[in-house]
């Protein structure tokens, strides 16, 4: 049974279409929220019936100071906020998503079958993935209707337009880089499943997730020392051959290079320099605006305007939107939350980069997706990162054991 919920959890991590009740509530109730108190439960009973004690190294005391930290920061800016119950309904929500996923983490960080089962849970998570993807598609279409209700519970099917007319395919989640980041995770922990989750990411449009998902793979690569041997030449070779081939069969046909532009058009527009130049552009311009909002006052420097409450002096880029942000974590955590929350946040990145441990490589992915967007919504990013936290490094630290 525990080994079920682990597996449905890490599945619907990121499944904010479902709303379980059917918006009766003043607020999403996702599969997360219902499935992790329920999997707590479950795996702190399995560790008491083991007689297996929850045991961390220091490293993990340290990420809970620096997380208690991050959020007294958060909490702070409540003081001066521009809007405070913004302020204080977002900082709610994030504890929720934070507490939940990283209590996971602390009750399976050691225990082999219970990572397996988040393996599990990934392929599974793939699978659901490609089958909102289908709903979707069918939905833009007109086919199905934008939510359909499932007795009680209801699930959205709209998807965010590129260009009007392409869909941004998400998954299980709304919004399409979020939706990006949570299937690098997936192609991460499911090495079986890599290949439809990579894909799938590429529907998404995100280049965000395009970035770390390079980024990770740089460093898995050097951190397993394939960058230190020698190349394979007859798979290169070989490769080479087919590739080349393929592009020659398209450049012999008229008609197959008009449909491989139409087809890649969207992808070669939104991941090249044409007209998201001027989107990359507003990116740089959102984070020089962070740093020029979170610096005003030495006040505004140290607590911020409120975390959650930008969007109040970005109406000039997105106006009437609730929801507008700096879109990177480091600049919106400096100027929501003020300096300490931002180094606090470059710690808890920056130090299990540092460490050699097989989490490694995701937590630079993540470093990197968040230069341009921001991660701290989604649990399975503090699921990883208190697992690469709570990792035993090369070179172990001594336990601290709680009954």
């Amino acid at each position: 049974m525990t080994r079920t919920l682990l597996v449905l959890w890490m599945a619907l991590v990121g499944a904010v279409r479902l709303d379980l009740a059917g918006g009766s509530l003043p607020v999403t109730l996702t599969p997360f929220l219902v499935l992790t108190p329920l999997l707590v439960g479950a795996l702190a009973l399995r560790r008491y019936q083991r007689a297996r004690p929850l045991a961390i190294e220091w490293s993990s005391l340290g990420y809970l100071l620096f997380v208690s930290i991050f959020f007294a920061a958060a909490g702070a800016s409540t003081f001066v906020s521009l809007d405070a119950d913004a302020t204080l309904a977002r900082s709610a929500l994030l504890i929720l998503q934070f507490g939940g996923a990283t209590a996971i983490a602390l009750l399976v960080h050691d225990d082999p079958d219970a990572i397996a089962a988040l393996r599990t849970g990934a392929v599974l998570g793939v699978a659901l993935f490609a089958v909102m993807d289908v709903l979707a598609l069918l939905s833009f279409a007109g086919v199905l209707p934008r939510e359909l209700s499932i007795g009680g519970p209801t699930l959205r099917l709209d998807s965010y337009g590129y260009a009007g007319i392409i869909p941004r395919l998400s998954g299980t989640v709304l919004d399409p880089n979020n939706a990006g980041l949570v299937l690098l995770i997936y192609a991460f922990l499911a090495p079986r499943v890599r290949v439809m989750a990579l894909v799938l990411m590429l529907l998404t449009l995100s280049r965000s997730a395009v970035l770390a998902t390079l980024t990770l793979g740089v460093v898995a690569a050097w951190q397993s020392g394939v960058l230190h041997r020698a190349a394979p030449v007859r798979r290169l070779l070989l490769g080479i051959v087919v590739v080349s081939t393929g592009l020659l069969f398209i450049a012999r046909s008229p008609g197959a290079i008009e449909g491989t532009t139409r087809m890649l058009a969207p992808f070669t527009e939104r991941f090249g320099g044409g007209e998201e130049g001027s989107s990359a552009a507003e990116h740089q311009n959102l984070i020089v605006r962070a740093a020029d909002e979170g610096s005003r006052t030495i006040p505004r420097a140290l607590l911020g305007l409120g975390w959650g409450a930008s969007y109040v002096v970005l109406q000039d880029v997105f106006p009437g939107n609730r929801y507008g942000n700096f879109h990177s974590l480091y600049g919106t955590a400096f100027a929501e939350a003020g300096v300490v929350a931002l180094v606090s946040m470059l710690v808890l990145l920056v130090v299990p980069l540092l460490r050699d441990t097989s989490w490694r490589p995701a937590v630079a992915g993540f470093i990197v997706f968040n230069l341009f967007y921001q991660s701290t919504t989604e649990p399975a990013f503090w699921l990883i990162l208190a697992l690469a936290w709570l990792a035993r490094s090369a070179r172990p630290a001594p336990e601290v054991k709680f009954a």
